[in-house]
């Protein structure tokens, strides 16, 4: 069983991927998932995270050459 299709890699696609999978792993136990419940609200946690992660390294990417720095430390 392949959870994740391997040509869907954007991040919005992985996380719909694996909110898919949770919710007909619920369904199959008789149960229903929201995004309410302590998984979803963990899933949305790692989201924010994965995407504060991103952010950060292409600030610093983007820092370190001088044709780009925007901050007067950096340059």
């Amino acid at each position: 069983m392949n959870i994740i299709q391997n040509s869907r890699i954007r991040l919005a696609e992985l996380f719909q991927d694996s909110i898919n999978f949770i919710k007909q792993t619920y369904d199959d136990i008789g149960q229903q998932f929201t995004m309410a419940s302590p998984l979803g609200q963990l899933l949305q946690v790692l989201l924010n995270l994965g995407r504060m992660i991103l952010y950060y390294i292409e600030d610093s990417i983007t820092e370190l050459n001088i044709l780009t720095a925007s901050r007067p430390n950096s340059v």
